[in-house]
């Protein structure tokens, strides 16, 4: 059944047997980005779940008629980590020869769906070329777009994990920074977005704050200069001594004034008056659209407060009030999001949060995971991308 609210953005879902894929495609310049939630309506083991949701992307693509290659990147919500790892293995060498390479990344944050899975995946549909892509591990992948090299460089873990969480994220971020540099690429001017996953976050984020503020302050991001879209939340790795795992987004090729960062002063105070340092939202342009991530967002007021503490559809309203100031500062609204992700900390608020926010957004695809968000007060956290049509021959296109 198709959904549309605006010219730009179409919605799509389908069902194959028992699994669900809602679609947002965005369409511009012979260029088509896809993206998709994947995720079952039936409780199945882990092994069968995740079979069926991988052959559910492979149909929508067979039928729509876009080539394996096009699909880029796959991210993968578990909901036990550390015993499902062995049958995630046991395909991650045939999604790379099937998808002739693509982007993983893996965090446990259980969906609540009542299934152990659940996949949001990324598609760039090119009419007119081969999506051409490269990588030189498992955690690395470059798409090249002829004038931009799109970088994905995931599941970034410390090399010691008996260290503390403060020298785990800064080895997250030195090991990240060592890729970068052998592209010639800097962590300031390349790097647009970071999820960074916390063991324990209500313990360990504080520490996980004060690394990424140092790191940052030594490689020139301040409160006057810029830092970077970021989602901070509970995730875990299959290895319960890691505490801190890193997923990135990099672009080689932007210039001066291509990229911009988003405030919504009215709604949301800066991050670093409260101590901590991420942009709410970035904005790149191309000539042909513009591409905007709002970082995960809370219940929070301008003054830097939680708002509505104990009430989770309250808090529901304020993060979605804010997420769409966010985007409206980028000239843009909540008709061009293409896909959505919804943590919440209580399991139990799963049903009626779902409810709620699908009375005006069931059209967008979304992933709703169990994940504590950075302060205990706040229920539920909120991250979203975007996509507008742009005119701008300043840039090259998409």
């Amino acid at each position: 059944m198709p959904f549309s609210n605006k010219i730009q953005m179409k919605y799509l879902k389908y069902k194959f047997g028992n699994i669900i894929v809602e679609t947002a495609s965005f369409s511009a310049a012979n260029v088509n980005e896809i993206h998709l939630s994947v995720y079952g309506t039936a409780s199945e083991t882990f092994e069968k779940a995740l079979n069926d949701q991988l052959l559910a992307i492979d149909r929508f693509m067979y039928e729509n008629q876009i080539q394996k290659h096009s699909l880029v990147s796959m991210r993968f919500f578990l909901s036990d980590y550390s015993n499902q790892i062995g049958h995630l293995n046991a395909v991650k060498d045939r999604l790379k020869i099937s998808y002739n390479n693509c982007s993983l990344s893996v965090v446990q944050q259980p969906p609540l769906n009542d299934n152990k899975l659940s996949i949001i995946a990324y598609i760039i549909d090119d009419k007119e070329a081969v999506v051409r892509k490269g990588s030189k591990d498992d955690n690395e992948l470059v798409v090249d777009r002829q004038h931009y090299k799109h970088i994905w460089v995931t599941q970034l873990t410390s090399s010691d994990s008996s260290e503390d969480p403060y020298s785990q994220t800064t080895d997250v971020f030195r090991s990240f920074k060592s890729v970068l540099d052998r592209k010639g690429l800097a962590v300031k001017d390349n790097c647009i977005r970071t999820w960074i996953y916390v063991k324990d976050v209500d313990v360990n984020y504080k520490e996980v704050v004060d690394a990424r503020k140092d790191f940052f302050t030594e490689h020139g991001m301040t409160r006057e200069t810029h830092y970077i879209a970021s989602t901070g939340i509970e995730g875990r790795h299959a290895d319960p001594d890691t505490l801190v795992l890193m997923d990135t987004y990099s672009i080689d090729g932007v210039k001066p004034g291509q990229v911009k960062f988003l405030h919504a002063l009215e709604y949301l105070n800066p991050t670093y008056e409260y101590g901590v340092t991420f942009e709410r939202g970035t904005v790149v342009e191309y000539g042909d659209r513009k591409h905007v991530f709002i970082s995960g967002t809370a219940s929070i007021d301008n003054k830097g407060e939680v708002v509505f503490p104990g009430d989770v559809l309250k808090q529901t309203d304020r993060a979605l009030e804010n997420v769409s100031a966010l985007l409206n500062d980028a000239g843009s609204d909540m008709g061009d999001v293409a896909h959505m992700i919804i943590f919440l900390r209580d399991i139990s608020d799963v049903k009626m949060v779902t409810e709620h926010i699908n009375e005006e957004y069931s059209h967008i695809p979304k992933i709703i995971v169990l994940a504590p968000v950075c302060r205990p007060e706040w229920l539920v956290e909120i991250e979203c991308f975007a996509i507008i049509k742009n005119n701008n021959s300043t840039f090259f296109n998409f």
